[in-house]
């Protein structure tokens, strides 16, 4: 699985693709662009795309299938019990036919399945404690789910503490779903952000605290006596005020961590490796913009592929940068500026070259102006293929469609 949670909003370009000719009214479609590609995840066979701060309406989560080459709307799914504000789809995960969907103002964490008949509910989680803003973030493996929660705790006293906490679910004979523990880290302080952001990988666990003065990342490990923490990074050259581990990405055989307000806020990504699961992460390389200019705020989000790795810089410039690990020496790198306030490039592998290629641009530019930090709310997706037919179907809705993008070096596409 890609795991593209967050990356899209980090970015500054937030998924709206069109609809195909349907029947989603116009008013519930506009709700959605709110927040419609705050979150996103990325499965074996379906894309899942968050949208949790509708003002209307419960949070929810599109689901997408590729289908003659195009990318439709198959499912748009809510929580049982969702209400307004609940911020469905604030955090997401998906390992094979599952997806899980964090509603941090629900205090609850939703797990969905897969079936022949669509996409079901089939539980519902909350924290053994008294725990605020439980679904934060989430990290999912096979066996085990992480959930980051802003660990807002009530004591017998009658005193709140505040300080970030990891809930650890593991899945039960009978295939539900138990907390087993809850990971907090050592001498981390409160106001830390501690799980603001997960990684998982096999029997590794990545913990961001960007607040932790300039920032840094607890790392935990799985041995014989359960999980228990290994190290802890930090980047302390970048500044105090890096947010070093505001985004974690696992590539291959590395742990990359953003810290997008580095260096003056230019941004930076950091690589670690070690040499086995027994020996500690060492740093092996830094990743810098180059010439994105001031405050790019590069490292926002990260996301990887087998021969890949992109880099959100949400900054005034909006760029966009990729880089491909040549045998792991280092990091050449390409850039792909916004031409209208904001776009995203994706180019994927053709042979020795690089062939059908994806474009992300603004569909509303009008609405938010240029200077606005919450520009642009609502994008277009294009890519290069065949027309999209004139309608389709779905679960829930009418199918959204993905327009053609002409060739790289033709004419520009316009909606």
């Amino acid at each position: 699985m890609i795991r593209l949670a967050s990356f899209l909003l980090s970015l500054g370009l937030l998924l709206a693709p069109p609809v195909a000719q349907g029947q989603s009214s116009d008013a519930s479609i506009a709700n959605d662009q709110v927040s419609f590609g705050r979150t996103v995840a990325v499965g074996a066979d379906h894309v899942f795309v968050g949208a949790p701060q509708d003002v209307n309406t419960p949070g929810r989560v599109y689901v997408y299938a590729r289908e003659n080459g195009e990318w439709r709307e198959r499912a748009l799914l809510e929580a049982e019990d969702g209400t307004v504000q609940d911020g469905f789809g604030t955090a997401l995960a998906a390992n094979g036919n599952r997806l899980v969907v964090g509603a941090p103002g629900a205090n609850a964490v939703y797990v969905f399945r897969s079936t022949s008949d669509g996409w079901a509910q089939s539980a519902q989680l909350a924290p053994a404690d008294s725990t605020g803003g439980f679904g934060t973030s989430l990290a999912l493996t096979a066996d085990h789910l992480f959930v980051g929660s802003k660990a807002t705790r009530t004591t017998a006293a009658g005193d709140t503490t505040r300080g970030g906490a990891v809930h650890l679910f593991r899945t039960a004979d009978d295939g539900a779903w138990r907390e087993a523990r809850t990971l907090r880290g050592t001498d981390v302080p409160a106001g830390a952000a501690f799980g603001r952001t997960l990684a998982a990988s096999n029997g590794d666990l990545l913990v961001g605290a960007p607040e932790w003065d300039g920032g840094a990342v607890v790392a935990f490990q799985r041995g014989p006596d359960g999980w228990g923490e290994r190290q802890t990074l930090r980047a302390a050259t970048l500044g105090q005020d890096a947010q070093f581990g505001a985004a974690l990405e696992w590539a291959g055989d590395q742990v990359l961590v953003g810290a997008p307000r580095a260096l003056d806020a230019t941004g930076a990504v950091v690589s670690y490796a070690r040499s086995s699961p027994d020996t500690a992460w060492a740093p092996t390389g830094r990743l810098l913009p180059m010439a994105a200019g001031d405050r790019a705020f590069f490292g926002t989000a990260l996301a990887s592929t087998s021969t890949g790795l992109w880099v959100g810089a949400p900054g005034p410039v909006r760029m966009i940068f990729m880089y491909q690990n040549r045998a792991r020496k280092h990091w050449p790198w390409g850039r792909a500026p916004s031409n209208d306030g904001g776009a995203l490039y994706h180019f994927e592998r053709d042979g020795d070259g690089w062939g059908r290629s994806t474009r992300l641009t603004p569909a509303s530019a009008p609405l938010w102006p240029r200077a606005s930090p919450s520009w642009p709310r609502a994008c277009r997706a294009t890519t290069t293929g065949p027309a999209p037919s004139a309608s389709t179907t779905s679960t829930r809705r009418a199918g959204r469609a993905i327009r053609p993008l002409l060739p790289l070096g033709g004419p520009s596409s316009k909606p």
